[in-house]
């Protein structure tokens, strides 16, 4: 009787193992466990590029090793500190286990703990709650965090509401530190005040703007090899985007370009050219930027894409006009990766003309940067763990890249643009400010706009706001 019941037995577990094999498939190079396929579908391997490394000791090493030499001996007694990341990291890599941002950020976290010889509670919230709980805390006079990384949109209203402490009255001329970065910090800065800083640790793929290329209808004309060989030679401008509409002649009803709207394609391709909406008077209050005739010839440009509608269109579902081959090419940030049915490729945005020299990975007011409240009762201890989260943001950006090219691109062309991307910074106050006094943006974005959308120059519209965005600014940095 014993011998039929584990007869019985191990032929149920043989039937199981074989039931569960129809539905898991393991990638035995990764470990990675593949979503289970549906009838009639199949999962076609990835192809990994072999610059990205499939585990993460060496990055581990490396993160550890400079952690070393940035800091001498570090012993906080065992002491727990508060992080609180605010922004919005919704780039969804629909992982079938632990994704290796996630990874990433645990080692990460283990690595600054075992320096420090600390407990850190890292806190990942929205940036509306970031401010409710700020505000809380500051009416209790109560400490929140050590350390706060928020949306550099929301600079504006947390300087505005006295919620944001000035890091350069802390720490002096600390913040020289190249790891800290120098766009963010002259951008962040007023009349000699440093608010927030920005470095390798606020890597967020929703803000950054890119093209996508619709690769099945490029593919289909045999324009993927050639577009790709613009990007390459420094070839890939706004002319080179344009001039495909002419040749899309089996699709009458394709445009060149799809956008979810005329603002987010003025400001991306605005962005990308290298110019900046706002600099910085010798006082350090955040002006009107001159940009000269570059900005006027660059408006002319664009007025051909917001007055042809053969040439672009401007749809809230702009990924679905993609998706149904409607358009070749996409403009977009980087969060709408994981959203896009098809294959594609991920292109830079394109340079303003052939003098740009570089392609500029252009940011929206999602990038983040680091800050201290203005209820931290202990202040001094802030920037070596900013410094510590810059040091290690190597590891996360990787991860990211790294999710990014197994999970949502499946393409490994688009991986080189990813990594650039997130070496590239831009920072421009009117993201920053804009929010809390509107005078920025209508001299601004809405003056570009109004230009694009008209004969006049951008001057014509931004000079009418010039005094009220230097007395907005007085106000604000007094």
């Amino acid at each position: 009787m014993f011998k039929r019941i584990a007869t019985l037995f191990l032929v149920t577990v043989l039937c199981l193992g074989c039931m569960t094999s129809c539905f898991i498939v393991i990638d035995e190079r990764t470990g990675r466990v593949e979503p289970p396929a549906t009838e009639g579908e199949t999962f076609a391997p990835i192809v990994r590029p072999e610059a990205l490394p499939d585990t993460f000791e060496e990055l581990k090493k490396k993160a550890s090793a400079a952690l070393e030499e940035a800091f001498e001996t570090v012993d906080y007694a065992e002491d727990t500190f508060t992080v609180v990341f605010a922004y919005d990291d919704s780039v969804s890599v629909k992982a079938y286990q632990e994704s290796s941002y996630t990874r990433a950020l645990k080692i990460q976290e283990e690595l600054i703990e075992e320096k420090f010889n600390c407990k850190l509670i890292i806190n990942r919230i929205s940036y509306n709650t970031l401010v409710s709980d700020a505000q809380a805390s500051m009416n209790a006079g109560l400490h929140y965090a050590d350390v706060v990384c928020f949306p550099q949109s929301g600079l504006g209203y947390l300087k505005q509401h006295k919620l944001i402490a000035e890091l350069s009255a802390l720490y002096g001329d600390a913040l020289d530190d190249p790891i800290f970065d120098a766009n963010a910090k002259k951008s962040a800065s007023a009349k000699n005040g440093v608010y927030a800083i920005g470095g390798s640790a606020c890597v967020n793929p929703a803000a950054y703007g890119c093209v996508y290329l619709n690769k099945e209808l490029s593919d289909e004309y045999g324009f993927t090899d050639e577009i790709l060989a613009l990007v390459e030679n420094g070839g890939w401008t706004i002319d080179a985007m344009l001039s495909y509409k002419e040749k899309l002649t089996a699709h009458p009803d394709a445009v060149s370009v799809a956008a979810k709207s005329d603002s987010l394609l003025i400001n991306s391709l605005f962005g990308a050219s290298g110019m900046k909406f706002m600099n910085s008077d010798p006082a350090g209050v955040p002006v009107i930027a001159d940009n000269g005739t570059a900005v006027d010839d660059l408006t002319a440009k664009l007025r051909a894409f917001v007055t042809d509608t053969a040439i672009c269109t401007f749809n809230a579902d702009a990924v679905k006009v993609f998706e149904r081959d409607n358009a070749l090419f996409l403009v977009d940030t980087l969060a709408s990766s994981s959203k896009i049915k098809g294959s594609y490729v991920v292109l830079p945005l394109p340079k303003a003309n052939a003098d740009q020299s570089d392609y500029v990975y252009y940011t929206n007011g999602n990038t983040s940067l680091f800050g201290v409240l203005t209820t931290n009762t202990r202040a001094e201890y802030a920037l070596s763990f900013i410094k510590a989260f810059n040091i290690t943001g190597e590891l996360v950006s990787e991860a990211w890249a790294k999710d990014l090219i197994d999970y949502v691109l499946r393409e490994p062309t688009s991986y080189n643009t990813v990594k650039k991307m997130f070496s590239v910074w831009d920072y421009d106050p009117v993201y920053m400010y804009g929010d809390v006094y509107p005078s920025l943006k209508a001299a601004t974005t809405d003056s570009l706009k109004s230009a694009v959308l008209s004969d006049q120059p951008y001057s014509f519209y931004s000079n009418q706001q010039v005094w009220n965005v230097s007395r907005d600014m007085n106000i604000l940095f007094q």
